[in-house]
């Protein structure tokens, strides 16, 4: 509590004495006269002394804090009996734009002439009816273009207008920077949880009805029941308090005893519809769904308790139990539900069998489009594939067809084993043929058997 007592005392003080400060005249010293006088707060530093009638207001660089006219402009020289307490100005001073003379000109620093313009581009816009009712800013915008073209302001009101507007701007700098901060920061925040409540929407979304036939059916029997338990509570007690807060129907109180005499039976077949309700529920069991068993059990219970001794309480706790029953019953028929999470298959398990499943007639690697590789002892011997006897002819096959591609290709003299008998292809091949096949066959059909060098 003293925590609270003295935030809420820093708070207040200081908007208090900000407050009250501004309405206390401020008292101040004249710089020329030395004297003392009471101004508004708001003119502490911008005032004329009443006595010696000088301006008095300063920047940080010790000059004025605005334009004196009476500086430059010798219109105060007219004036009678007035003393010059400043130098003779030029005579540029009569053709600048920025001197502001003070005869002619009105409170709100314009001449006479730029006032009565402004007079009539007012008038102009009073009257003015736009040819689109839907496009009314947009013409006014327009109109009011050509007016300010047609009735403009002459050269000084056009530089006074925009060092008042350059002053304003520099006054109220901080509140504009914070009034566009605080803007920019509420409209991207709401366009961010906009953004996020529409994604949280469409991720989980609630649908209304949604739990099947056979659930939703079973959510109604429950509805009813519990308004069939309810209203007969409810207008029994209000018969023992001597009450009439409500009138029903002659036919419905009449059937009111029957209500109450099977009351147990209809508990308990709200409890078996609720169950099962959930038990074949597609949607979501929400907490209704698990309060209502709850009630529903004690209310069952409550009928076991002898009701000579307990009369008032049982009809009172009865009464609160229906009422809970009803209410539960109503959030569950009728407040939207999600959906139940859908079990998704695992692909990638489902294609690592199906790819182990596929026999390897279906494979698209067949042993003809292997490289030179297959060709080498190697597979010959067993390699990776070695053990399969049709794999071996095979590539016996192929092997033999590149040798007599080379053979063909190669011009061959008289003196090749080509012409020579068959028994000197099946002479046994030696370890070196066996280890390059290429380069053996290549070179037997070039050399003689013999070794001897071929005539060219």
């Amino acid at each position: 509590m003293e925590v609270v007592a003295a935030v809420i005392a820093c708070t207040v003080v200081p908007l208090a004495y900000t407050t009250l400060r501004k309405r206390i005249p401020a008292k101040v010293n004249c710089w020329f006269c030395q004297h003392d006088q009471r101004v508004p707060y708001e003119q502490r530093n911008s005032f004329i002394c009443e006595k010696c009638e000088q301006y008095n207001g300063f920047d940080a660089s010790g000059g004025y804090n605005r334009k004196v006219p009476g500086q430059y402009c010798v219109v105060a020289s007219k004036l009678e009996n007035s003393c010059f307490r400043y130098c003779t100005p030029s005579k540029s001073a009569f053709t600048r734009p920025d001197v502001i003379p003070q005869e002619g000109f009105g409170t709100n620093g314009l001449c006479d002439q730029c006032n009565r313009q402004q007079e009539i581009i007012m008038k102009k816009i009073a009257d003015f009816e736009p040819l689109n009712e839907d496009r009314w800013n947009e013409e006014l915008e327009d109109y009011r273009y050509k007016l300010n073209k047609i009735y403009p302001l002459c050269t000084k009101c056009t530089f006074y207008a925009q060092n008042k507007l350059q002053e304003e701007k520099k006054k109220y700098a901080n509140l504009i920077a914070i009034k566009n901060r605080v803007a920019n920061t509420i409209v991207s925040g709401f366009t961010s949880v906009t953004k996020v409540a529409v994604k949280a929407a469409a991720r989980r979304r609630r649908l209304f009805f949604a739990g099947g036939r056979i659930a939703e059916t079973l959510h109604a029997v429950s509805f009813v029941l519990t308004l069939l338990l309810f209203i007969p509570q409810l207008n029994q007690l209000q018969e023992d308090a001597e009450l009439d807060l409500f009138q029903l129907p002659a036919v419905i109180q009449i059937a009111m005893p029957s209500f109450l005499g099977i009351a147990y039976h209809m508990v308990g077949g709200l409890l078996c519809a609720h169950i099962a309700s959930i038990w074949t529920n597609k949607c979501r069991a929400t907490l209704p769904d698990l309060l209502l068993p709850f009630f529903a059990a004690l209310h069952l219970m409550s009928f076991g308790v002898p009701e000579e001794t307990y009369r008032e309480d049982l009809a009172l706790f009865r009464c609160a139990f229906a009422s809970f029953e009803m209410l539960l019953s109503t959030a569950v028929t009728f407040v939207p539900r999600k959906k139940m999470h859908k079990k998704k298959p695992n692909r990638i398990l489902s294609s690592a069998f199906s790819l182990a499943s596929t026999p390897m007639s279906q494979c698209s690697s067949q042993v003809s489009s292997r490289n030179t590789s297959m060709l080498s002892p190697n597979f010959k011997n067993g390699g990776i594939l070695g053990e399969s006897p049709t794999i071996t002819s095979e590539a016996t096959t192929v092997r033999h067809r590149m040798k007599w591609r080379e053979r063909e290709q190669t011009p061959e003299p008289m003196t090749s084993p080509k012409h020579r008998g068959s028994d000197d292809y099946e002479r046994p091949r030696s370890s070196e043929g066996d280890r390059y096949p290429f380069f053996v066959s290549t070179y037997s059909s070039d050399t003689p058997a013999n070794g001897e060098k071929r005539s060219p």
